[in-house]
């Protein structure tokens, strides 16, 4: 590309509204460094809360201005307030429109209105062929955030049941200065669980992931600090009903043929996830009965679309809750929905969080 860059710092939220935590910057500061090196004059939005310093953006060789007339291309991480959208641009961001998310109408209908030409990081592939590999695969470093975050809603959640666990002394990611300093913290809770801090829970803390893509696979790793084992589905309703105390937490990884049963197979009829894929009509779930009742804390990183059922509805829910809801010991005491499909695979998903605002209770 040729022409004038911008490097903007945008903030928001799920909502798309101001979010003064939101640290995050899609171009490093050696980036834009690299950039001017090769004849591309690039600007940059001077932010406070950002979390590389303007003077190292400055010294990389950009201009800070809050300007944005002036440049051709401008660059975010995620969705921008759609007031603030500049006609006949080309935009970059991680839009999240690509599945029609209703969400996220609005903001696509406001850039097609403006003629703006969007760049998804989603849809950016390494061939430029839709089935090559995601070129921006930020999916791992969500499931690291994701993961993180759960670990400091999950001490919220027991202590508002009178129960005090080392997983409050995770902070949330962004509080983080890198990767490092949150590893570090969560090795020193896992100290603690060895160290027996979860005995005043007579119940196994059970961590169920779903998805085998990279949003998993980064939820996994950092869960992976904690002492822990893995065990399989079938191994679940033994685990569930074993009583403390308990040194380490426990996680168990369903894949598809967990979530889901063709209608009609006997039991002993191996799953074909190939044609699972191809004909998910034939297929019922099964999960809610298999292993959300044995699941203290379900982290779902699963591609979801209208096609295939859904993993959890409203109905589940009720039914797993029921006469249940002041009961620390009940299944899905969290739900991670690192996916982040509203009303998708987990149907009672009705909203996405904030930086401020990263907990709600459902029931």
């Amino acid at each position: 590309w040729c022409g004038r860059f911008l490097v903007f710092h945008s903030d928001h939220s799920s909502d798309i509204m101001v979010s003064n935590r939101e640290r995050r910057a899609p171009l490093c500061p050696w980036h834009v460094k690299e950039l001017v090196k090769d004849g591309i004059r690039v600007y940059v939005e001077p932010s406070r809360s950002r979390i590389f310093l303007d003077h190292e953006y400055e010294t990389a060789g950009a201009i800070l201005t809050d300007k944005l007339d002036k440049c051709d291309v401008i660059l975010g991480v995620k969705q921008p307030d759609k007031t603030r959208l500049l006609p006949s641009k080309t935009y970059m961001f991680f839009a999240h429109v690509i599945k029609g998310q209703q969400e996220n109408r609005e903001l696509l209908e406001q850039l097609l209105k403006l003629g703006i030409r969007l760049v998804d990081y989603e849809c950016i592939r390494e061939t430029g062929s839709r089935t090559a590999p995601r070129l921006v695969a930020f999916g791992k470093y969500a499931g690291f955030a994701g993961m993180i975050d759960t670990f400091q809603g999950l001490g919220q959640k027991y202590l508002a049941h009178g129960y005090s666990t080392p997983f409050l002394n995770v902070s949330s990611a962004y509080m983080y200065r890198d990767l490092a300093s949150a590893e570090n913290a969560i090795k020193a809770v896992g100290a603690e669980i060895r160290g027996g801090a979860l005995k005043r829970l007579d119940h196994p803390v059970v961590f169920t992931f779903t998805g085998n893509g990279n949003v998993s696979r980064g939820a996994q790793e950092i869960f992976h600090l904690l002492p822990h084992r893995m065990v399989r589905v079938d191994e679940l309703p033994a685990l569930w009903s074993a009583r403390g105390p308990h040194d380490q937490v426990y996680g168990c990884l369903a894949r598809d043929e967990h979530m889901v049963a063709r209608r009609g197979a006997a039991p002993s009829e191996p799953f074909d996830v190939a044609h699972y894929r191809a004909e998910p009509h034939l297929y019922d779930p099964v999960f809610s009965a298999r292993v959300a009742p044995y699941t203290t804390v379900l982290v779902n990183g699963i591609y979801w679309d209208q096609r295939f059922p859904r993993l959890l509805t409203r109905s589940d829910a009720s039914r797993l809750h029921a006469g249940r809801e002041e009961d620390v010991a009940r299944p899905l005491l969290m739900l991670s929905d690192i996916s982040c499909d509203i009303h998708g695979s987990v149907e009672f998903l009705e909203k996405s969080t904030s930086i401020e605002r990263p907990y709600f209770d459902y029931l």
